[in-house]
């Protein structure tokens, strides 16, 4: 399953859950100059509070899921992290089968740099790797990609 466009809180239905990278410190986004990406969105939209701590988990709200990509901004973590951090994503969505988790990645730049420090080519095979397991790819059914993110993650 994909989506086109961006993600906001009039076009995800009911059990879509907002995924988005995220640090473990609650800087989700500033309102005040516009920044953060989508931690922006994720508190301006889908009820995260700044402050609110993201750390591979699922909101107060219950409408956000935040995938920890940086330890606080221009602090990048490694590749191994994430795909671990991925990885939990994938096991929680297993255990989550009645929500949709809507990945806040875009593949239309597939060379532009996200806020944490990764291509969007490069983030798309994070993604394929987390979902690897003993050479098989088992991304859930649940996992919702942009439609172009998701041609790099399967071409």
């Amino acid at each position: 399953m994909t989506y086109k466009g961006l993600i906001n809180s009039q076009n995800i239905p009911s059990n879509g859950i907002f995924t988005f990278g995220s640090n473990p410190i609650g800087i989700n986004g500033n309102p005040k100059k516009g920044t953060g990406g989508s931690a922006l969105v994720a508190q301006m939209e889908f009820g995260v509070k700044h402050g609110e701590i993201m750390d591979n988990r699922l909101s107060d709200s219950g409408k956000a899921y935040g995938i920890v990509t940086v330890d606080a901004p221009r602090k990048y973590i490694s590749e191994e992290r994430i795909i671990e951090n991925i990885k939990r994503l994938y096991d929680f969505a297993k255990q989550n089968q009645d929500k949709l988790f809507f990945i806040a990645y875009d593949g239309l730049n597939p060379d532009s740099v996200s806020l944490n420090g990764k291509t969007r080519r490069k983030l798309a095979n994070l993604f394929y790797q987390g979902g690897l397991n003993c050479g098989i790819l088992m991304i859930p059914e649940n996992i919702v990609f942009e439609e172009n993110f998701n041609n790099l993650i399967f071409n």
